[in-house]
């Protein structure tokens, strides 16, 4: 988010000094900790450049987003599937894709690859640390042009190859990981601990379905073989289609998503 003024993206691990210097400054301390769980600063941020780098690739100027993101506690696990379906039916809501095997960029697609065994080139790369003073005189002695190339060189570095949705939180819990963070075996994702009690399988069969429905939304009846899904998780499947195809409906306006009961308890 904030990489600074780096060499190869890279700095030396911060010294004792460095450390002392930052942990004594109560100040400082307490503008970062406002930031750091602050959601419209961490959006801000991560925005801004995006904003900045779509409208240079188009000669635009100006606002970039449409409005401000919105944040929505979500309550319970129903709340947290419906609202994972309509991310990923997204392309099929919009007529952009009919099936989740053709919804580009989600992470539907992403694992339905790997399923496939389709691989990426991993960004996470080891890099060699420039000790702070060889920094310095990189940064007093280079040209632009010099910098620019190392810059452009340490974007192109790549790790090995890593399964298509290995950076993404698995569908299913991991029981292991439950009780708390576990450092993920594959160096690119901070946990393997998951969000949803059902199997990838379930998830993308009633995901496939779902985005069929289309037309049908409010009559749609749940086919035997997918209803258990929903009942495992406290989900009527009368309401499963409209709450998935109309979320910003029921959920756009409030401040939760979930059942009824859980955003009640969520407010009281």
């Amino acid at each position: 988010m904030f990489p600074g003024r780096r060499i190869d993206e890279q700095l030396a691990d911060p010294t004792t000094t460095d450390v002392e210097a930052l942990a004594n400054n109560a100040e400082r301390i307490q503008e970062i900790r406002v930031r750091l769980s602050n959601p419209s600063w961490f959006m801000k941020a991560l925005c801004e450049p995006i904003a900045r780098l779509a409208n240079r690739q188009d000669g635009a100027t100006g606002h970039f987003w449409e409005g401000r993101f919105q944040a929505l506690a979500i309550t319970d696990e129903a709340g947290l599937m419906a609202c994972s379906m309509y991310v990923d039916s997204n392309p099929i809501r919009a007529a952009m894709a009919a099936t989740p095997e053709e919804s580009l960029h989600t992470s539907a697609y992403d694992r339905i690859q790997s399923l496939q065994g389709a691989t990426i080139p991993s960004a996470a790369v080891d890099f060699v640390a420039i000790e702070t003073e060889e920094a310095g005189r990189i940064l007093r002695t280079a040209t632009p042009d010099q910098l620019k190339k190392r810059k452009t060189n340490a974007k192109k570095r790549r790790g090995n190859s890593i399964l298509r949705d290995a950076s993404l939180s698995p569908p299913t819990i991991n029981e292991r990981a439950a009780t708390g963070p576990q450092s993920s075996g594959t160096g690119v994702r901070a946990s393997d601990q998951a969000f949803l009690s059902l199997k990838l399988s379930d998830y993308l069969k009633l995901l496939d379905w779902t985005g069929r429905q289309r037309a049908s939304v409010q009559k749609a009846g749940i086919p035997s073989d997918l209803d258990p899904i929903l009942k495992g998780i406290g989900i009527d499947g009368r309401m499963w289609c409209d709450s998935v195809w109309n979320f910003k409906k029921y959920f756009g306006h409030g401040s939760a998503a979930g059942s009824p009961a859980s955003m009640k308890e969520s407010v009281s």
